[in-house]
Order: C-alpha cells, then sequence, then structure tokens
C-alpha cells in the first residue's frame, strides 16, 4: 500500500575507504548529470566551480597536507567531510578528463 507521507530510514556504517570510492563515483556521475543538463545553476549546485576545482589541486600538490585530513577523518567531521568532498571533486575531474580525451569535452 502506498503510504504518501511514510518515512523511511536506511543506516549503513560505510568504511571511510569505500565511502572515499563512492564519493569518486558520485563525482563521475555528476559530469554525466551535468552533461544532459549544462546549466549553468546545475553546475554551481553540483560542486563544479573554479573554487572547488581549485582547492582540489591544492590538496592533490599538498598531499602530506590531505594525508593529515585522511587521518584525522576518523575523529573529526570536518576533515571526514574535506577528504570525501576532495575524492567528489576526484571523480569529477576524472570524468571531464575522460571526456577531453575521447573528444566529447
Amino acid at each position: 500500500m502506498y503510504e504518501p507521507h511514510a518515512v523511511n530510514y536506511h543506516c549503513q556504517d560505510v568504511a571511510h575507504d569505500d565511502q572515499k570510492e563512492k564519493m569518486k563515483l558520485a563525482g563521475r556521475s555528476t559530469v554525466r548529470f551535468y552533461r544532459k543538463h549544462p546549466d549553468f545553476a546545475v553546475k554551481l549546485n553540483l560542486g563544479m566551480t573554479p573554487v572547488s576545482l581549485g582547492l582540489h589541486s591544492a590538496l592533490t600538490h599538498a598531499p602530506l597536507l590531505l594525508g593529515y585530513f585522511d587521518e584525522r577523518a576518523k575523529h573529526s567531521k570536518f576533515a571526514r567531510d574535506l577528504v570525501q568532498q576532495y575524492y567528489y571533486v576526484a571523480g569529477i575531474k576524472e570524468a571531464l578528463a575522460a571526456a577531453q580525451r575521447d573528444g566529447d569535452g
């Protein structure tokens, strides 16, 4: 029976390393979604901004800092969110690079 006001919660404990891979996949999916809906507002809402791409590049060039946050992610929500966002943007960059290589970008 359909109940429009029903609420369902699904709690699943996902290991940090597994979550990083899921975030990369989400980033790659973001690029596919944007390519179907190439609107600037969509791009901003999906986090495909010069700021997020620039911060990703800065962390990529500072592996010790990224490693520090990755280690702190076990005990810090801020560090965990930052690292997961890093991998989300990594997925975006991977998909954009693949599209450019394949001539789709």
